[in-house]
């Protein structure tokens, strides 16, 4: 008799610790489930090798429980976790069905309540039906018969029983620990109450004293202030005593000259313009690399298209890569999707095209205005540079009719940015050390250089580090040499405000908008 009731304790440790160790399995396999690996939905080749953590087995299995209970899988644990606690605890057969019929119960509802609530699936994403194919079947039929509100409730309702079923807590007891919870809750808000009332009312106690305080300490300061004047006084009648201390100020009125000196600061000393001036020949500047690697990238292109194409029909979303974008930074893939296909089940798989690109992040524009296609930004391994010499001798510029055109570099596609000055009254350059700032003003500044003569653009160069623009000081396109001082800074732009004005004076003599009408006017003057 003792050797069978421990014949049975050994089988019913064996068995409870087998259903442990398959929980934790299942757990694992869940956990690392990829819709690429060898499974009961997808072909596969012989050589394929599972990345499941739980290898082939684990992906047979992770996969057959997606497919039937969707993310509701998760569950399925907690009711084999449930038995084998029960066999190790030695509780008899007759209340296993207190444990494993709520477990069931409870995991079909999940399923159904994820495949009423979601249009997929919650962890699994595309590849797997909402909430399983029992969640699928039975939230269908639900909303049929009971709707949205109804089912919710129904399927809420089970899922409650099952978890007081299994747990063995009933609605009084979980009534009675909601109350004494609320009723701790509500007593240590009184608490946090009472004593940030007693805190802010020390505080002001504090806060009254030290005003007292500073209010007697102002007038013991204010009274020895008035015995120290009264005798001053009779000293004061000493003659020689006024005059020195009377001399002092005369320096003073002396020294207020600054704002005149502030007002000469405006006279500039202009550079004498050269008459014969001739726009420096794009020649002297370096001529950029000459771009290899054409083919290979291409390669690379057509092989990024491919695993796109491949990831995405995986997935179930059948479509081609109709026209690739390659740009400086990224390269921009037109996807068409096949009829039927919704944009947000692309849009929802922005992590796993990321994974399978190599890249660090992607951007979906779903879909690209004026074209049925939907646009996938991905960052270029490499980036390319951007030399000015490309962009200021491109037919960008060259057909850019104002003196004031200015480079910007590349947009995402490639294609030559050129800015006109005239119509960005407002240019502000931000960034981190190192960012550029200093050579994308550097290139704004050559662009007007190289394409207008001193007769047509004149600038004001301010530079209180003394670094930036130094290399400027002296160009015949400088009203005065390179502003280092504040003072005089301030000076230069109240001069040019005083321009400004005089020029909207003319301007509105001539009824004009701006300076090129004005100069069209006297141009017809003259003839």
């Amino acid at each position: 008799m003792d050797e069978s009731k421990v014949m049975n304790t050994l089988v019913r440790d064996f068995l409870g610790l087998l259903a442990l160790a398959l929980t934790v399995f299942a757990l694992v396999a869940l956990a690392t489930y990829s819709p690429s690996d060898p499974s009961f939905s997808h072909k596969f080749s012989e050589k394929a090798v599972a990345v499941n953590s739980g290898g082939m087995i684990g992906a047979y299995l992770s996969d057959g429980l997606a497919q039937v209970f969707g993310s509701g899988a998760f569950f399925f644990p907690l009711v084999t976790v449930a038995l084998g606690w029960a066999l190790i605890r030695g509780r008899e057969v007759r209340a296993w069905p207190l444990v494993l019929g709520p477990g069931i119960f409870l995991l079909i509802g999940v399923c159904a309540l994820v495949g009423i609530l979601s249009h997929t699936d919650p962890f699994f994403k595309a590849g797997v039906p909402p909430g399983g194919m029992i969640g699928t079947l039975l939230g269908h039929f639900m909303l049929k018969w009971l709707s949205t509100v109804g089912a919710i409730l129904v399927l809420s309702a089970l899922i409650l029983f099952c978890v007081i079923a299994m747990t063995g807590i009933t609605v009084n007891m979980l009534i009675e620990a909601i109350g004494k919870g609320a009723q701790w809750g509500i007593e240590q808000v009184k608490a946090l109450a009472l004593r940030i009332r007693s805190r802010i009312e020390e505080r002001i106690k504090r806060l009254e004293e030290r005003k007292t305080e500073t209010k007697k300490a102002a007038r013991k300061k204010a009274e020895p202030v008035i015995v120290t004047r009264q005798p001053v006084f009779p000293v004061a009648p000493a003659v020689p005593v006024a005059p020195d201390r009377a001399s002092p100020p005369k320096p003073e009125k002396k020294a207020r000259p600054e704002p005149g000196d502030f007002v000469v600061q405006q006279d500039f000393d202009f550079i004498t313009e050269l008459g014969d001036y001739r726009v420096p020949p794009l020649s002297l500047l370096d001529d950029p690399p000459p771009h290899g690697g054409h083919e290979r990238a291409r390669e690379e292109i057509l092989a990024s298209s491919a695993i796109l194409e491949k990831k995405l029909a995986d997935f179930g979303i059948e479509g081609k890569v109709v026209q690739v974008l390659p740009g400086p930074l990224i390269t921009l893939f037109e996807f068409e999707p096949a009829p039927g296909i919704k944009v947000s089940r692309i849009l929802s798989l922005t992590d796993d095209l990321a994974l399978a690109l190599r890249a660090m992040s992607l951007r979906i524009l779903a879909p690209v205005p004026g074209k049925p296609v939907v646009g996938i930004e991905v960052p270029n391994l490499k980036r390319e540079t951007i030399y000015f010499k490309d962009i200021i001798s491109s037919e960008t510029f060259a057909h850019s009719k104002s003196k004031l055109s200015m480079v910007i570099g590349k947009d995402t596609v490639g294609e030559p940015v050129v800015e006109d000055l005239a119509t960005v009254p407002h240019l502000l350059i931000a960034g981190s050390t190192g960012s550029g700032k200093s050579v994308g003003l550097n290139a704004m500044i050559c662009s007007i250089l190289l394409n207008a003569s001193p007769d047509e653009v004149k600038f004001i160069m301010v530079d209180p580090k003394m670094l930036e623009l130094s290399i400027y000081d002296g160009i015949p396109h400088l009203i005065s040499p390179v502003v280092t001082n504040p003072k005089k800074a301030a000076a230069a732009l109240q001069w040019a405000v005083k321009e400004m004005e005089n020029r909207y004076k003319l301007m509105a003599e001539k009824g004009v908008r701006n300076i090129g009408g004005y100069n069209h006017a006297i141009d017809k003057l003259h003839r």
